[in-house]
């Protein structure tokens, strides 16, 4: 693959926009995949996941640069196919600890070839198509690896969703303050290990409060609305933040 330079990060700052707009991604990508597949079926559920990951993945990597709509819209996709990859991988037979093994492994060995070509796994330098390629691939299987592990407490440990949901929660706060204050020491590693939990968070809260809150009364079609109206109160809140720091771009350089 030809080394391509952009002109700037391809990735959001991570702050709690970020974060918010992560989790609520998550659990609408679990309602939505859950609504397809009841609805349409799963072959149909597969398409619309993957042929809108492929399209919007396609046009994040032909950006120069961070675009909202791109990112998120990518990752939104990626949130409906990767829950179709996840039930489709228990479907078959493969246990939910085998399930985190093979997807744990996984992750560890892209972490290790990424690290192998950049010296770094620090997402605030995706400013090449081969860093972004390692980032991709690694955001996939953060949401393969966080499927497993939820699935694997609600399940197996027989935790249940909301417990589930509650106690990665806690875990994932903990996690987000000690970045807070830790002034940058373990930066990576607390970004990565966030960001696998936000996938069973997410989707542990959609199951519970569409499947057992109310013996089931929103189901995934009731959970899709909810979440779609925090996603698209996010999503403009975030473009708007994105014109405005153009515009102040702008004008510096009209100044200048």
């Amino acid at each position: 693959m030809t080394e391509r330079t952009y002109l700037a990060t391809k990735v959001p700052a991570i702050g709690l926009a970020f974060w918010a707009t992560k989790l609520i991604t998550t659990g609408l990508g679990e309602s939505w995949s859950d609504f397809f597949n009841q609805s349409l079926g799963p072959v149909a559920d597969l398409a619309i996941g993957l042929l809108s990951f492929g399209v919007f993945l396609f046009l994040q990597f032909k950006q120069p640069k961070y675009r909202v709509w791109t990112y998120w819209l990518t990752l939104l996709s990626l949130a409906v196919f990767g829950t179709f990859i996840a039930d489709a991988t228990h479907g078959i037979g493969l246990s939910y600890v085998m399930a985190f093994i093979i997807y744990g492994s996984a992750l560890v060995v892209t972490l290790g070839l990424w690290y192998r070509h950049a010296h770094n796994l620090s997402v605030h330098t995706i400013t090449t198509n081969r860093r972004e390629m390692f980032y991709w691939l690694t955001v996939t299987l953060t949401f393969t690896l966080g499927t497993a592990v939820g699935d694997l407490l609600a399940e197996t440990v027989h935790l249940g969703f909301l417990d589930t949901g509650v106690y990665l929660g806690l875990v994932f706060l903990a996690i987000i303050a000690f970045r807070r204050f830790a002034g940058g020491r373990f930066d990576t590693f607390t970004f990565w290990s966030a960001y696998v939990l936000t996938r069973p968070i997410g989707a542990s809260f959609a199951d519970y409060f569409g499947y057992d809150w109310h013996h089931g009364i929103l189901g995934s079609a009731g959970m899709s609305a909810i979440w779609l109206v925090g996603f698209i109160g996010l999503f403009a809140y975030l473009l708007i933040q994105e014109k405005l720091v153009a515009n102040q771009l702008g004008t510096l350089v009209t100044e200048d």
